[in-house]
């Protein structure tokens, strides 16, 4: 995999993406990395790519709303600008996680999703880490 991470790492190294790319690939679920400022993906692991159906390319300097392929993200404000982000749990627990530094476990979120045969609702939650 590789990703720009030139807002969150210096400098720049293969090292610091091998040891980035084995740390996602080690946990056991689905995940993607986000930078702060935009609120973009800049890498994933493998089943989170699984999960979406989609490679790193298609998903990386995208929000997490186009990732899912929810609706507000395909309108004229794009994800997180639309006012039917306004109250959206997973926006709202990433940005509080980002300005306060504390996780957020259990959010869950029903978010209406394009898919080939029409709109869908698809739920989502996040759960803490299996000890």
């Amino acid at each position: 995999m590789s990703y720009q991470k030139e807002s969150l790492y210096a400098p720049d190294s293969a090292e610091t993406t091998r040891r980035i790319d084995s740390l996602l690939e080690s946990i056991n679920a689905p995940i993607l990395l986000l930078q702060g400022n935009p609120r973009q993906v800049i890498s994933a692991n493998r089943q989170a790519l699984a999960l979406f159906g989609k490679e790193l390319s298609e998903i990386e300097n995208h929000r997490g709303g186009e990732v899912f392929d929810c609706v507000y993200s395909f309108t004229e404000a794009g994800c997180g600008k639309d006012p039917g982000c306004e109250d959206c749990p997973i926006k709202n627990a990433i940005v509080d996680t980002f300005v306060s530094g504390q996780p957020h476990q259990g959010v869950s979120a029903t978010l209406q999703v394009k898919k080939a045969g029409g709109d869908e609702n698809a739920s989502w939650c996040s759960s803490p880490p299996k000890s």
